[in-house]
């Protein structure tokens, strides 16, 4: 293969030659390689064959994904213009972190991409974690999960009297008051429980009571159900974000599109979670006033709000998050992806060896034969 001087001269994008703009003259056989899990060459020496390389005793999981699944997707040999072969994608896979400005072809390359993306992948896997601890959370109808992996516990005291407590998800909110049932209350019946006859009042005789205006408890029934949804679809994108991580691992089968895709993945993680948790923390607990009846007064009660493991996890995965976007964009992709003269010399490296393959297998099937035959004569001698 070319080093990187050559690719530098010629120019990363390859604008110097003919016809680079037409996707449909471009070289697809390196591209077809790294789908197939057949590329040639190794992470630690270019160019040579896979199958050589194993028989020198190297594990060929260090060479290629270790699973079809974290290989090229079969569409982007479908639509190779559209989805890879393009200005804007080879763009994106050359832009380099002004903060990073590590090599994008040979051996320093290969050191960096298995630090770099060993980082993604464990920021990325313990998010996929913390998020589906805090979706449970967040989501869940049983009663002993919320108290034990809420979003928010609300402690009530009034006149230094520990009232109770509130423990919050996104679906339904557990009131715990010593020596008495748990109250549930939906979150889609937060409101009602601020009537003169509400929840509260009825289970415990007008011993607390919420008397929020309206229009400040509706922010929470009414934002419930939306972020529920940010939080199930942030928590999936963590699982094409793990195997964009395995593929990117691997130098020689790294592609423009696969940074795009990684750094796609990973802003919509992050913006998911945002605004989940900052819808959370407006439209529910920024809204949370309490009231003791005493009869012939009011009396506010103080509350101490304090963030449960669901909550916690899931600004730790967010936190986790912005590392693996770090990652994305430190890390350029290889020269070949974005230079048709390499990716022509790939092309004919791979009709060379096609054509000499035959002709080794020959020689070797006759010494084969040879030695056999000198193993028949001796014998009978």
């Amino acid at each position: 293969m070319t080093d990187t001087k050559n690719d530098d001269a010629v120019g990363e994008d390859g604008n110097n030659h003919k016809n680079n703009n037409d996707s449909t003259n471009k070289p697809r056989q390196w591209l077809i390689d790294r789908s197939t899990g057949k590329f040639d060459g190794d992470d630690s020496n270019e160019g040579e064959d896979d199958d050589d390389n194993n028989n020198s005793g190297t594990c060929c999981c260090w060479k290629r994904p270790p699973t079809k699944l974290c290989l090229v997707p079969p569409p982007i040999l479908w639509f190779p213009g559209l989805l890879e072969q393009n200005s804007f994608c080879e763009k994106v896979g050359a832009f380099r972190c002004p903060c990073a400005q590590f090599a994008v072809d040979g051996d320093k390359d290969t050191k960096q991409r298995k630090w770099l993306m060993t980082i993604g992948l464990v920021a990325n896997v313990l998010g996929f974690l913390f998020m589906v601890v805090a979706c449970i959370g967040g989501v869940t109808t049983n009663n002993n999960i919320v108290k034990s992996v809420y979003f928010s516990n609300v402690e009530l005291w009034i006149n230094n009297i520990h009232l109770g407590s509130l423990y919050m998800s996104l679906n339904r909110m557990v009131f715990v008051q010593d020596g008495k049932e748990d109250l549930v209350i939906p979150t889609k019946d937060y409101c009602s429980a601020s009537d003169v006859d509400g929840l509260l009042a009825k289970y415990y005789t007008r011993t607390v009571d919420i008397t929020v205006e309206r229009s400040d408890c509706q922010a929470c029934a009414n934002q419930y159900q939306f972020l529920m949804v940010t939080l199930i679809f942030t928590t999936f994108t963590y699982i094409p974000a793990i195997d964009n991580n395995i593929l990117r691992f691997y130098k020689n089968y790294d592609i423009n599109c696969q940074r795009l895709y990684g750094l796609i993945t990973t802003l919509c993680a992050l913006f998911g979670g945002v605004i989940t948790w900052v819808g959370y923390a407006y439209a529910c607990t920024g809204q949370l006033h309490f009231y003791v009846d005493f009869g012939d007064s009011m009396q506010e009660v103080a509350i101490r709000i304090l963030p449960g493991t669901a909550l916690v996890l899931g600004y730790c995965a967010t936190c986790l998050k912005s590392i693996a976007l770090c990652v994305h964009l430190a890390l350029p992709t290889p020269s070949i992806t974005r230079n048709q003269q390499l990716q022509l010399e790939y092309e004919e490296e791979k009709s060379k060896k096609k054509e000499i393959q035959p002709k080794i297998d020959n020689t070797a099937a006759a010494a084969v034969s040879t030695n056999k035959n000198i193993e028949e004569g001796v014998a009978e001698n």
